[in-house]
């Protein structure tokens, strides 16, 4: 059996949110990046803090949303590769998650739950939406936070959305 030890030698900050907090706080680009195929928004300029990214990649296709964009939005419904989406940012803590939304549009969220065009609440759980009436449930799709840079550069062919 293998035991894994925070007593690794390096003096890394283990008990942060993040072993890379203070690097994705730091307000420091990485590298320099310019990438003419994206829109800038108000707070998406190369000589301030480089902006953070929720990405998400289906197939072939990618997306990325800026962390301020989301930060003004609880609920975002998308398509991506023909896949009906929705984005779901918990505002007190900042967590983002993407579900699967079928043919369903989403609008409010409240604690742990969502309502849907007809009214009806779905739950919030870790790996899927589920009806209120347990009837249906929609998976969870996998993304990440990244700097821009790091996701344009992974993703050349990505769209960046700034708004509805």
């Amino acid at each position: 059996t293998t035991v894994m030890s925070l007593q690794t030698g390096y003096k890394r900050p283990y008990d942060e949110p993040s072993p890379y907090f203070e690097k994705f706080s730091s307000g420091q680009l990485e590298f320099p990046v310019v990438d003419s195929s994206t829109k800038p928004g108000p707070d998406d300029t190369l000589d301030k803090d480089q902006p953070m990214i929720y990405g998400l990649r289906l197939g072939a296709s990618s997306k990325a949303y800026p962390l301020h964009f989301l930060g003004e939005k609880e609920v975002v419904n998308d398509q991506l590769n023909g896949v009906n989406f929705v984005l779901i940012t918990d505002q007190p803590s900042g967590s983002i998650r993407a579900y699967q939304a079928g043919s369903h549009q989403f609008s409010s969220f409240k604690r742990f739950e969502l309502r849907d065009e007809k009214g009806q609440s779905w739950r919030v759980e870790e790996n899927e939406l589920v009806s209120k009436a347990r009837q249906e449930s929609l998976a969870r799709i996998p993304g990440q936070r990244s700097f821009l840079s790091t996701w344009n550069t992974r993703h050349p062919e990505s769209k960046v959305k700034y708004g509805e």
